[in-house]
C-alpha cells in the first residue's frame, strides 16, 4: 500500500515590515502586509565574506527555517545569526 505525503504547512513563520517575525498556527492569524519571505531589501552582502551554500541550507533545515531557493548565501548566513544585517 502506497501512503501519500501530506506538507505541513501550518505553524508557520511569516514575516513582516520593520524585520518583524512571528509563528502563526494558520492564515486567519498573519496580518496585513506580512509575507512568507522576509524583505531582503537592507541587506548587503560583502565582498570579503563567503558561505557555502549547500552548508548554510542545511543548517536553515535543521532549524526549521523555510527558505527560498532565490536567497543569496549573505541572507541565509543573517537568519542564521552568522552575521549581522548591514544598515
Amino acid at each position: 500500500m502506497r501512503h501519500e505525503v501530506i506538507p505541513i504547512e501550518w505553524p508557520a513563520w511569516r514575516y513582516g515590515p520593520n524585520d518583524q517575525s512571528g509563528v502563526f498556527n494558520n492564515p486567519s492569524e498573519v496580518p496585513m502586509g506580512w509575507s512568507k519571505y522576509p524583505n531582503t531589501d537592507n541587506f548587503k552582502a560583502s565582498e570579503n565574506e563567503c558561505f557555502d551554500t549547500e552548508s548554510l541550507r542545511k543548517q536553515c533545515e535543521d532549524q526549521g527555517i523555510e527558505i527560498n531557493p532565490q536567497w543569496p548565501d549573505k541572507h541565509m548566513a543573517i537568519l542564521l545569526g552568522l552575521v549581522q544585517p548591514e544598515v
